[in-house]
């Protein structure tokens, strides 16, 4: 069977049948292409609930799952925002899904359990249900998900029956299911009284963004909402074919990517993000304001995934090999925020799990007790599963010559003497091992300084300093 990703021509009727369809209220009541989801937002959750309902989002995705949702937070914003005037919000402005979690319980405490794991099936599934409307402060919902197969398939059957029931009664609209593979949703078919309306599952490129469970929903009519599109995704968004297209219509190349995914697939998708200014730029995909020509739709379908994506896991091992103490960061790549990851006492350890391509730096108090950022660290899944990083002060510079005339590098030494360490023709490089604010200087022909360099860690590894000196 030949890949959707590889197919090498494209039907501009059927683009066209896509965009119409998207830009009008779905069979399911959706009215947009692109739905706000809550996870991971904990505290935060109302606030950026909030900040999506006022750029435009008026679909929104949630679970009863303590661990990773904050259902009542969600409930507290949407509820703010219907009685607030200026929104003139009613409940059917709203379009609310969420789900019943197998495993919500677990490792929670009592207070926070959605539903008594040692209840009857159905009564979890009801237990869970009234505490969600209670939350959202809602009488009924758009959509109801089962978040994830069951062990069993005797359980699983048994809570979708109860999901059955609850649609039957009007008090869910469409019901459906996540993270379920081709054959788990193949026999969910086979058995169900009322077809799923959603498949809510994590899409990669890596995976073929889903392919064989998207051919399903297409084939019964079922809608495919993808989430992890971006952050799974970032090779896509970071290769010049896309770059170049973002270029041409104006837009970012994360804009172009989910555009991609809902004009190309029809799939609808699920966007997290925290900024106000990526929630108006998600809109303007849902909106359908800028559509790819068939020929970028082929260039972007043609990007082959890395062997390594963020889903692959990597055991770090942090070695502080300074005499004093380091403060750990993870940098979060969606918006470069620093999040405190635990402080390094001088010479010792810290081994943690993390993923590929995930970035962390370090930092230690300077002279002027300011924390100064000392190592950046980037985890590559291709240099094995098990890695070493050691925060010291040393750095690794390669100098490159970028320019059309000869250039002479120097290191300028604390007394301001300057130590020849190589000329440099054009587009010739220099390799310097060096340490933390050491500081190196660029010169002309004629000794003019065109260029300097204190010496930090602005990347992970080898750091690349440009200089060019124009006559």
């Amino acid at each position: 069977m030949q890949s959707q990703m590889s197919r090498p021509m494209f039907c501009s009727f059927w683009h066209a049948c896509i965009l119409l369809a998207l830009a009008t209220t779905t069979k399911n009541g959706l009215p947009t292409s692109v739905i706000y989801g809550t996870a991971w937002k904990k505290a935060e959750t109302d606030e950026f609930v909030q900040r999506a309902l006022r750029k435009g989002f008026r679909a929104f995705d949630t679970a009863n799952m303590p661990k990773h949702y904050n259902e009542s937070l969600v409930g507290s914003a949407l509820k703010a925002a219907m009685a607030d005037p200026s929104f003139a919000l009613q409940r059917e402005d709203l379009w609310i899904q969420t789900k019943f979690t197998p495993d919500a319980c677990d490792g929670q405490p009592l207070e926070l359990h959605p539903y008594n794991a040692n209840d009857p099936m159905a009564k979890r599934v009801r237990s869970s249900f009234a505490s969600s409307l209670d939350h959202l402060g809602v009488s009924w919902l758009d959509s109801l998900l089962l978040h994830a197969p069951f062990p069993k398939r005797s359980q699983t059957l048994e809570a979708w029956r109860e999901m059955e029931q609850l649609h039957a009664e009007g008090v869910v609209k469409e019901i459906g299911v996540s993270n379920f593979n081709a054959a788990e949703l193949s026999w969910l078919l086979t058995e169900a009284h009322v077809q799923p309306a959603f498949v809510q599952n994590r899409c990669l490129n890596k995976a073929a963004w889903d392919r064989d469970v998207r051919e399903i929903c297409n084939g019964r009519g079922i809608r495919y909402q993808g989430f992890w599109l971006l952050t799974a995704n970032r090779h896509i968004t970071a290769d010049p074919r896309t770059l170049q297209i973002a270029k041409r219509h104006g837009k970012t190349p994360q804009q172009v990517l989910l555009r991609f995914v809902v004009q190309h697939f029809g799939m609808l998708a699920l966007s997290g993000t925290r900024s106000t200014m990526h929630m108006g730029e998600d809109l303007e995909v849902a909106a359908g304001n800028f559509t790819l020509s068939d020929d970028e739709l082929m260039q972007i379908a043609a990007i082959e995934p890395p062997k390594h994506t963020v889903s692959d896991p990597v055991k770090i091992t942090f070695f502080n090999d300074l005499d004093a103490p380091a403060s750990l960061f993870w940098v979060n790549a969606d918006n470069q925020q620093e999040v405190p990851n635990g402080v390094i006492e001088a010479r010792t350890k810290v081994q943690m799990d993390t993923f590929h391509s995930h970035s962390f730096v370090a930092k230690a108090a300077a002279s002027s007790g300011v924390q100064k950022t000392i190592f950046r660290w980037q985890a590559d899944r291709e240099k094995g599963w098990m890695q070493d990083a050691h925060i010291d002060l040393k750095l690794k510079a390669e100098f490159a010559n970028v320019g059309r005339e000869t250039i002479s590098v120097y290191w300028k030494s604390s007394d301001g003497t300057e130590v020849l360490q190589g000329e440099l023709g054009s587009n010739e490089t220099l390799a310097i091992d060096t340490h933390l604010d050491h500081v190196f200087i660029a010169r002309n022909a004629d000794g003019s300084i065109v260029h300097q360099w204190d010496a930090s860690p602005e990347a992970p590894g080898t750091q690349r300093v440009e200089m060019r000196a124009e006559l």
